[in-house]
C-alpha cells in the first residue's frame, strides 16, 4: 500500500522487486494464482537474454540453411515457425516451468525472425529496382499481415 497526500491508503498496481512475478494475463494483480519461483528482477532478463542467444544463433545459421535448401524453404518455415512459436505465450500459466518453456519459445522464435529476415533482404536484393518498393509490401504483409487476426485470442 502507498500513502497519498491525503493519508488515504491505495493499493499498488507495479510489484516491487522483492514481490515474486504473477502471470496471469490480467491487468489486476493475482489473488490466487502460484507466483514463478524467480523474483520479477531475474525473470524478466533471464528470458531476454536466452532470446537474444535465439536472434544470434539464427543470424549465424541463416546462410548455411539457405544454402541447402534454398530461400523459399527458409523463408516459409521461418514464418511459420515464428507464428507456432507464438502459442505458449497464450496458454502459459504461473510457475518455472512455463518460464522455461517461454523463454524457450521466445529463442526459437526469435531464431526464426532474424533467419527469415536475413533471407528477405538478401532476396529483396536481387529484385529489380522498379520491384523494390512491391518486394517489401510482400514481405511486410507475409510479416505483419496476420497479427490483427490474433486480437479476438487474446485474454481480456
Amino acid at each position: 500500500m502507498n500513502k497519498v497526500p491525503n493519508d488515504t491508503a491505495v493499493p499498488s498496481a507495479v510489484p516491487t522487486p522483492s514481490e515474486p512475478l504473477e502471470c496471469t494475463g490480467r491487468s489486476e494483480p493475482a489473488q490466487s494464482a502460484a507466483p514463478f519461483l524467480l523474483p520479477q528482477p531475474a525473470a524478466s532478463p533471464l528470458v531476454m537474454g536466452v532470446t537474444v542467444a535465439g536472434g544470434l544463433a539464427g543470424a549465424m545459421v541463416a546462410t548455411r540453411l539457405v544454402e541447402r535448401f534454398g530461400p523459399a524453404r527458409v523463408l516459409l518455415t521461418g514464418f511459420l515457425a515464428y507464428a507456432v512459436c507464438g502459442v505458449p505465450f497464450l496458454v502459459a500459466r504461473p510457475g518455472p516451468v512455463w518460464l522455461g518453456v517461454i523463454a524457450t519459445a521466445d529463442a526459437l522464435r526469435a531464431a526464426a525472425a532474424v533467419t527469415a529476415g536475413t533471407t528477405q533482404r538478401s532476396l529483396q536484393q536481387l529484385c529489380p529496382s522498379e520491384l523494390q518498393s512491391r518486394a517489401q509490401q510482400t514481405s511486410v504483409s507475409l510479416g505483419a499481415g496476420l497479427r490483427p487476426a490474433a486480437g479476438p485470442s487474446m485474454p481480456r
